[in-house]
């Protein structure tokens, strides 16, 4: 699957959830230092189904320590090889976010909100 294209976007999405971790006490804990995506393995779908990329997002923190969550799935629906449409995925593992591109051409030409009574 090529997802290369949808890289900047996608890092700049997870870059933008970079955040310090409170914790329940109200202390900071670790920070986020720095990530790396990881595109899982193509689930290919019968026809007319679209086939499905889970792409994990692995945080390393000051600590040392590191997370891995799925922060985005890309879908393919006319098996060319490109996504046409990235689900983004909270830390919660909820759909925050849906970005399209119908053309293939790269850009993307809708973003849609996802509210939580809708998924």
């Amino acid at each position: 699957m090529r997802w290369t294209y949808l890289t900047p976007v996608l890092s700049a999405l997870t870059i933008s959830c970079t955040t310090v971790t409170s914790l329940v006490d109200g202390s900071k804990g670790p920070e986020r230092v720095y990530y790396v995506l990881r595109p899982g393995e193509t689930i290919p779908a019968p026809n007319p189904l679209p086939s499905r990329t889970d792409i994990m997002v692995e945080w390393h923190y000051d600590d040392q320590s590191e997370t891995t969550n799925l922060g985005y799935r890309g879908w393919d629906f006319d098996r060319d090889g490109q996504f046409d449409m990235v689900e983004v995925f909270g830390v919660d593992g909820v759909v925050q976010t849906r970005i399209f591109d119908f053309n293939g051409d790269g850009i993307i030409d809708d973003v849609k909100a996802v509210s939580a009574d809708r998924v």
